[in-house]
């Protein structure tokens, strides 16, 4: 793979583009790679200190994830504030046929809600992955494609748990694969089919967005500016990777 480097900086006027995926402009600036984490299906996660707002009644979860056929025949945990309880909290997750769903307690009781049917996210390929609640249904967007809902499911009910990247807080789910920009709102940003952005930026309504492009280390940064940074967890830790 070439290697590319800047004598001096990037001209005025102009930009780069990285293979990775990154760019800069002119005036001075490194060019940015685009990074990944890497999970290894056993033990490794990322933990986010339990903040109420991160069970919005209301909102949008969201994620890009990458998996292959060896995830088949198992359930896969995106993220989560869900234990191993049905006391509250919310579940983005894949289940073993490769479909996608969200999973959360809400004022209706719980609701295994909005899973999809004839998708195969087990196919080695990057897809966007949203869940929206609206205080009444549920909808679930795959790659912008709406692909399934459940009507009358209720507001989302707030759980005293972190929120885990990779797996529940309770172990279950252990994520195999690779997964990058994940965004938490209090608002339903979808309410139709849409072309998902490959990178998420934050608005008023973002409670939390990790890039996840951080590099190295053992913490993911909040771009939000709210705080709720995670902290990699396990024996190794998820790998960074670029995208």
């Amino acid at each position: 793979t070439p290697t590319l480097a800047f004598i001096g900086s990037i001209p005025s006027g102009y930009s780069f583009t990285s293979p990775t995926g990154g760019s800069s402009g002119g005036g001075g600036s490194t060019p940015t790679v685009n990074y990944a984490l890497q999970f290894d299906g056993s033990q490794n996660y990322v933990t986010v200190p339990y903040n109420a707002a991160l069970n919005p009644s209301t909102g949008t979860v969201e994620a890009w994830i990458k998996m292959d056929s060896s995830n088949a025949g198992s359930d896969r945990e995106i993220a989560a504030t869900r234990g191993n309880t049905f006391s509250g909290g919310w579940e983005l997750q894949t289940n073993s046929s490769g479909n996608v769903g969200f999973g959360f307690t809400g004022t209706n009781g719980w609701q295994d809600s909005a899973y999809s049917s004839g998708i195969n996210a087990y196919d080695g390929q990057w897809h966007h992955i949203a869940a929206v609640i609206d205080g009444v249904s549920t909808y679930v967007y795959f790659d912008g494609q709406q692909v399934g809902s459940e009507s009358g499911s209720g507001s989302l009910l707030d759980v005293d748990n972190p929120l885990t990247i990779g797996r529940r807080s309770d172990g279950y789910g252990a994520w195999s694969g690779t997964i990058d920009e994940v965004r938490i709102s209090n608002t339903a940003r979808y309410t139709s089919n849409f072309s998902p952005a490959t990178s998420f930026t934050s608005d008023g309504n973002t409670v939390a967005l990790w890039h996840l492009n951080d590099g190295s280390g053992t913490s993911a940064a909040d771009s939000s500016g709210n705080g709720h940074t995670g902290t990699l967890e396990g024996s190794p830790t998820p790998t960074w990777v670029t995208r």
